[in-house]
């Protein structure tokens, strides 16, 4: 994920070295700034790259550094990670032993698919599927997950004399 930013500053000695940024999801990363050398005041703009692998709310806080290693004072804010569910492709899973595939949720870097008879199937990469087994015969219906554990919603029928 990329972040694009712009930064008005001030530097009377006009040796700006870099940007610098710091994030909640354990980015560090230091970007060189070339052209603000000899600059003693203006705007600077960059970009980071950030790896994020969770969905969620993130802080980071951004700063810049001159030739003597001085720091600016630090800018903060925040960054919302949001899951892509604008599909336009889906791909057919085959379900060993056949089943259908009724509700999928992911939660810690893992997903989770769950359907009729107890079905239940997981993956980190959407690609290499692994069947589950849940122990019950249900129609399971719909999972969610938490971050540690996934819970599953089933539909029993209990049969009954009249």
């Amino acid at each position: 994920m990329a972040i694009f930013g712009t930064i008005d500053f001030s530097d009377a000695g006009g040796d700006i070295t870099s940007l610098r940024m710091v994030s909640s999801g354990g980015a560090d990363l230091t970007v060189p700034t070339p052209g603000l050398s000899g600059i003693t005041s203006g705007t600077g703009s960059g970009a980071f790259n950030v790896s994020i692998d969770q969905v969620g709310k993130y802080t980071f806080e951004v700063w810049m550094t001159d030739s003597k290693g001085s720091s600016s004072n630090r800018l903060s804010g925040t960054f919302e990670v949001l899951l892509d569910d604008t599909a336009t492709t889906f791909t057919k899973l085959f379900v060993t032993p056949p089943s259908v595939l009724l509700g999928i949720d992911r939660s810690g870097g893992q997903y989770v698919a769950v359907g009729a008879n107890g079905t239940v199937m997981t993956t980190r990469d959407l690609a290499n599927w692994t069947v589950q087994t849940s122990g019950v015969g249900h129609r399971l219906n719909s999972v969610a997950g938490s971050g540690s554990r996934f819970v599953a919603l089933a539909t029993t029928r209990a049969a009954r004399a009249l």
